[in-house]
């Protein structure tokens, strides 16, 4: 087994939260599964079957951050405890220098605030690396963090901005999908919102509505929400046509749990009809969602490639001309450190565009600052790398995003999902989308970006994470879409 321990000389920087995300991953980022465990003499364990060099990534409280997602550079195992304040400091300060000069390279003008933040943020790693005394290294390194991620995130700004300059030199808008999750066909005032923001809609045909009982369909609710797109000249993504979770799928199809033959049936029906039913009104066919990490029903990874397989093939076979999405959640691949699972976001994926099945591009699902089933909050230059690493498959890229906006209850939400880290304040929400949305439309291999939850009011998967509350009234995020919009896309 591999063994990898590290000093902490603040424990508190680790929360519980912390301690069950935490994992040692590939080099390539592909996550083990790992047990993280503190040890008697106050040291952070990390248990895997591998025995090869990795990188360890753990939510580590960050002043005016929370607790975002921290990686240390590639490291070998070793005998000796490794300091971990000094080695998360060397992650992104790593990071940073490889990608300035990257950029650079191409072109790319680095301002000099952001040099003096490198800098800054090395002296401070050279103190703490060089410190006799763990406390004080540590001390030396938590500062070189925080230098360092804020020179992450205004690289990658800047990087945005001046690729997004490029990409309207001549002053034409984007043809950027910015799309919102319409639940049903809205009041006036919601239209309205709606509209000034988003210039397609998600309208998601939930099985459990359209066929609660087995036999019965029921489009009334779907047929709205599309003659409403229509009328508003929307472009519409409709799906997805496959997501095994609790609130989308009817409840008489757990009853075949364990017949994957009669499942298979039910769910290629279920395609098959929607599709028909549709056809000729959807501008993109979401196929299938969730599908490399859901947990709703049990079963096996080749079980769940079959089904995704049957739904694509049967669009297909009904449209072969509409473009066909596939998303993956939690990219990042963070459910695999905690689970037994073999493939990987990307090698679920790589799995389907091998098979010349007809899909035409990817989803990625970040659900950014929530836990579990979410996404842990990390630095922008991450997001950018993410980005970067699955544009390999060669498609183009469609990101559906939620991000919390609000604290407390939140009656319309499901329970397994919370958020964590920095305080859910709307003003949070307002920053954050305001960043990953200029990050998302600079890049040219993202052809959308897409929010599965707009209003708080009706139900949905992650508390807080519309950009309406629970009164409809919009949030500052969704004002900041629509300036973005009105600046930038058609």
């Amino acid at each position: 087994m591999g063994l990898m321990r590290f000093l902490v000389p603040d424990p508190q920087r680790v929360s519980a939260f912390g301690l069950e995300c935490a994992h040692l991953a590939a080099p390539e980022g592909a996550p083990w599964r790992t047990a993280v465990s503190w040890s008697d003499d106050g040291a952070l364990v990390c248990r895997r079957d591998e025995g090869d060099s990795a990188n360890l990534f753990i939510p580590w409280r960050v002043e005016g951050r929370g607790e975002p997602m921290l990686s240390t550079t590639c490291l070998r195992e070793q005998r000796e405890a490794y300091h971990l304040p000094v080695e998360l400091a060397r992650g992104p300060l790593n990071r940073v220098r490889n990608q300035l000069e990257t950029w650079k390279a191409s072109g790319m003008q680095i301002p000099q605030p952001i040099r003096e933040l490198l800098h800054e943020a090395t002296m401070h790693f050279i103190r703490a690396a060089v410190a006799q005394d763990a406390t004080a290294g540590g001390d030396a390194a938590q500062r070189s963090l925080e230098v360092g991620l804020n020179a992450a995130d205004q690289l990658s700004l800047e990087y945005a901005a001046q690729l997004l300059a490029v990409r309207r030199r001549n002053g034409a808008r984007l043809g950027t999908l910015f799309a919102g999750s319409l639940e049903g066909p809205p009041s006036q005032s919601v239209g309205k919102a709606f509209r000034a923001a988003f210039n397609s809609a998600l309208v998601q045909p939930r099985w459990a509505e359209v066929e609660a009982n087995t036999g019965e369909r029921r489009w009334d609710s779907l047929d709205a929400r599309m003659q409403w797109c229509a009328e508003k000249s929307l472009k519409v993504v409709l799906g997805p046509l496959l997501e095994l979770s609790r609130r989308t799928t009817p409840d008489w199809l757990y009853l075949w749990e364990e017949e994957i033959d009669h499942l298979e049936s039910y769910v290629l029906e279920n395609v098959k009809h929607t599709v028909e039913h549709c056809q000729g009104k959807a501008h993109v066919w979401l196929a299938a969602a969730r599908m490399n990490s859901t947990d709703s029903m049990d079963l096996s990874e080749e079980q769940r490639l079959r089904l995704t397989v049957g739904a694509i093939d049967a669009i297909r076979r009904l449209d072969p001309k509409t473009p066909v999405v596939v998303s993956f959640d939690q990219p990042w691949g963070e459910y695999l450190a905690r689970g037994d699972w073999d493939l990987s976001p990307l090698h679920f994926a790589d799995t389907l565009v091998r098979a010349e099945l007809g899909v035409s591009g990817i989803g990625l699902e970040i659900n950014w600052g929530y836990w579990p089933g979410g996404t842990p909050e990390r630095d922008l230059l991450e997001l950018v790398r993410l980005i970067d690493h699955w544009t390999v498959l060669n498609l183009p890229l469609l990101v559906f995003l939620s991000v919390p906006g609000g604290e407390g209850p939140d009656p319309q939400s499901a329970d397994r999902h919370k958020a964590v880290g920095e305080a859910a304040t709307a003003a949070r929400q307002h920053r954050v989308i305001q960043q990953l949305a200029a990050i998302l439309a600079a890049k040219p291999s993202v052809h959308g970006v897409i929010w599965r939850q707009v209003r708080d009011a009706a139900p949905h998967d992650f508390p807080h994470g519309g950009l309406m509350d629970h009164g409809d009234r919009p949030k500052a995020a969704l004002n900041a879409l629509a300036a973005f919009r009105r600046e930038h896309l058609v």
